[in-house]
């Protein structure tokens, strides 16, 4: 496994075991292994995607679930433009909270600088044409997806993160 600058953000990558096995040339990753690390790379992607304002349309659009979430997030898109951002999160550790073949919902935690409070994303993954997608609730926005953690206690640590 090594670690890559997507946007903003440093995420996993171990293309021939777990993915992004593609990386397209306008910087979208793809290809994520259907198992729980998969699941597990996929979503961490996907953050990273979404922390780089060139890239949340075609994270938007590749990376979501059809559904109307996914539809939402795109209108928000084309009204709004994309979210500007300047700064990173660090991933501090995650854990897989349910699998299936079809589903899998990941947490991330996630934080910056010396604070121990960490921001905790679940993110819910749907299996569509052949890789792990985001499944954006149908208001098209991911707040609701957000919480906070005083520290990293029923997570595990990234290792080199």
């Amino acid at each position: 496994m090594t670690w890559q600058l997507v946007g903003y953000t440093a995420v996993p990558a171990a293309p021939t075991l777990y993915g992004p096995a593609r990386i397209g040339e306008d910087g979208h990753r793809a290809c994520f292994a259907h198992s729980p690390t998969g699941a597990l790379f996929a979503a961490a992607n996907i953050l990273g995607m979404s922390s780089d304002p060139a890239l949340q349309q075609a994270m938007t659009q590749h990376s979501a679930a059809a559904t109307p979430g996914r539809e939402a997030a795109l209108q928000q898109l084309r009204l709004t433009g994309p979210a500007a951002t300047n700064s990173g999160m660090q991933l501090r550790g995650f854990a897989v909270s349910s699998y299936t073949e079809q589903r899998a919902s990941v947490r991330l935690a996630v934080g910056g600088g010396t604070s121990t409070t960490v921001g905790v994303l679940s993110l819910p993954l749907l299996w569509q044409e052949g890789d792990w997608k985001l499944e954006i609730p149908n208001d098209g926005t991911l707040a609701s997806l957000a919480s906070a953690a005083p520290d990293l206690t029923g997570f595990t640590p990234w290792s080199g993160a």
